[in-house]
């Protein structure tokens, strides 16, 4: 799990050397951004007419890209906190750990989210992404203010 957890750590931060991003920026990028983007894309690849909540996610980490000189204060802030619940719950977790849990929270369930949203019928599609959303939103503001 540690050499998977530094293989990750490695492509960020080669990541981070070609785009300029810091690895807060790029970690906050993937997982308040990107991941939520691909839950967008599956929604809209399940129903075109969602398309659009493609294009809006497109937006927010177009203008995220362009601004994150601007918010470089609050993004690192944003995740130290991140990183001390990832922490916080390792200790509650000693088996894993904070590389376990960072691996779980990080890319486990990612994927199993994006199985869900593959898997789930149809007509719940819409529902399971906004809740995805606010699940995403609480987590967030959970960390920045616990």
């Amino acid at each position: 799990m540690e050499a998977f957890f530094g293989d990750i750590v490695a492509t960020l931060n080669a990541i981070c050397k070609r785009t300029g991003l810091s690895y807060a920026a790029i970690n906050i990028l993937i997982y308040t951004i990107l991941a939520p983007s691909t839950w967008a894309l599956v929604l809209s690849l399940r129903q075109r007419k969602y398309t659009w909540l493609l294009i809006i996610h497109s937006v927010c980490g177009a203008w995220f890209i362009l601004n994150h000189q601007k918010i470089q204060t609050y993004s690192q802030r944003f995740y130290d906190a991140n990183i001390i619940a990832l922490e916080q719950m390792g200790y509650q977790y000693p088996n894993l750990g904070y590389i376990g849990v960072s691996i779980i929270a990080g890319v486990v369930m990612p994927i199993i989210l994006l199985i869900l949203l593959f898997l789930i019928p149809i007509r719940y599609a819409l529902k399971t992404y906004i809740l995805l959303i606010l699940l995403n939103i609480s987590y967030y503001v959970w960390v920045l203010f616990k």
